[in-house]
């Protein structure tokens, strides 16, 4: 599957960035326990790495082979004579990048500016690396940044970013430049971080001058998305996020999981996605996806279609014989309501189950095509997404040059991987909104509010995996 294939294509190229050979890697295997999985796995890693490192080394301009030549040429790079080599910041760098700073600076001054580190993180970081190997740290005054150096920052702030991660010491420090919330859950943690961000727009902040900085935005983003545009605080999200996050992806991936009619999924489906209920059942059929959910429990409703219809039908026939010997009018007419309630729910799942049975089996990805235009049209009603999904669908008819026909597995697989690929498209923006995102995407913004969620243990720093 993609994911799998993703994910060892990273692992392979991680290994040949690092340097390390593939003999290097058959010692480790051969050091595990005999008929152990990890000696299967590793066995199994080191024949793929073989064959991935005769295909790259010689042939191609990877990162690996572009860094060799880059150190090889330094003694011929005549143009870096007299060159005084200044680093800004802290870099973050592959094993091959390391070798090229390190035989830089055998052949040229290299310096870093000086920062403050907690101590934990200095023996681990660029500095602390190539101290050893000819790099020196430089104060501001000392460079020609001089003139841009930043001020001496708060008290609280400069704490933060010296003792971050080590035993609490000291006085405490509140000057009100760092306030640290604690919630229950992400979910939470989210809201505080909203309630915060207008309190400050309420003192005169510009949104644009207000950054969320996302070490986990794969957890974080969606939330933020949902609950900013739920509150109608304009954002920016870097970068956007997958497709499959928008709501009619996501409603079209949660319809292919009712495969089957489970309850569960199948409420999930009525009570999320935009469904067009009015066409669907016509302008006067009641549809409560809230009352439907509550009645399919009380029907006893589990999966599969003749359940759904025995089911539905027993449940609104005893409601039908309770309202007709029911005296109250108020009683009578709520009953009557429930009758309806269980018809019009019976017919939605009705017309579920006739296009799931139309997403199975196998056809030309030309009919694929058209099968799933429909499905969209029918069941997702009008979103920001929703052109986006259908270009995606139309893709899907170039595949027939590669195989005529498909099963519905590989559509599907096929489907999931594109919603994960291609990003979901973002509302234009006329005035200043919030930004939202990665650490990565967000360098390099200023910004006067900064919130960073998810600083707890084992999400922020990750686990190295």
């Amino acid at each position: 599957r993609a994911p799998v294939a993703a994910a060892l294509a990273r692992t392979l190229a991680a290994l040949r960035r690092s340097g390390i050979a593939p003999e290097r890697l058959a010692a480790l295997a051969a050091d595990a326990p005999v008929r152990s999985d990890d000696a299967r796995r590793l066995a199994s890693l080191v024949r793929l790495y073989r064959g991935f490192h005769a295909a790259l080394e010689g042939r191609t301009a990877d990162p690996a082979t572009l860094f060799a030549a880059a150190r090889e040429g330094l003694s011929r790079a005549r143009w870096l004579d007299g060159a005084d080599v200044l680093v800004a910041d802290d870099l973050e760098l592959d094993p091959v990048e390391i070798e090229l700073v390190a035989a830089l600076a055998a052949a040229h001054p290299v310096r870093v500016l000086r920062r403050a580190l907690p101590p934990s993180l200095r023996p681990e970081s660029f500095r602390g690396r190539l101290a050893g190997r000819g790099v020196t740290e430089a104060e501001w005054s000392e460079t020609p940044l001089a003139p841009i150096a930043p001020n001496e920052p708060p008290a609280s702030l400069r704490r933060l970013r010296e003792d971050l991660f080590e035993p609490p010491r000291g006085q405490e420090a509140s000057d009100g430049a760092v306030e640290l919330v604690t919630a229950p859950g992400e979910a939470a943690e989210v809201r505080a971080v909203a309630r915060r961000l207008l309190r400050e727009a309420a003192r005169g902040v510009p949104f644009e001058e207000m950054g969320v900085v996302l070490p986990r935005p794969e957890t974080y983003a969606p939330l933020f998305s949902d609950l900013l545009e739920h509150l109608g605080i304009p954002f920016r999200l870097h970068p956007s996020l997958p497709l499959r996050f928008g709501r009619a992806a996501r409603s079209l991936l949660l319809l292919f999981r009712c495969r089957g009619l489970e309850r569960p999924a199948v409420m999930e489906l009525l009570t999320f996605a935009p469904v067009p209920f009015a066409e669907l059942l016509g302008p006067e059929a009641p549809a409560h996806p809230a009352r439907w959910d509550q009645l399919s429990r009380e029907a006893g409703i589990v999966s599969g279609l003749s359940r759904w219809i025995v089911g539905l039908r027993a449940w609104g026939e005893a409601e039908r014989e309770a309202a007709e010997a029911e005296r109250d009018a108020d009683r009578r007419e709520r009953r009557l309501r429930h009758v309806a309630d269980a018809e019009a729910l019976l017919r939605v799942v009705e017309l579920l189950g006739g296009t799931l049975d139309s997403l199975a089996g196998e056809a030309p990805w030309a009919e694929w095509v058209e099968r799933l235009r429909t499905v969209v049209d029918q069941w997702i009603g009008p979103e920001r997404d929703k052109d986006a999904v259908l270009e995606v669908i139309a893709d899907l008819g170039g595949l027939g040059s590669v195989a005529a026909r498909a099963p519905w597995a590989e559509v599907e697989h096929v489907l999931e991987a594109r919603f994960e690929w291609e990003r979901l498209p973002l509302e234009p923006r006329e005035g200043g909104a919030v930004h939202v995102g990665a650490l990565d995407a967000m360098a390099g913004l200023p910004f006067r509010v900064v919130a960073i969620p998810g600083l707890v243990e084992g999400g922020y720093p990750g686990v190295i995996r």
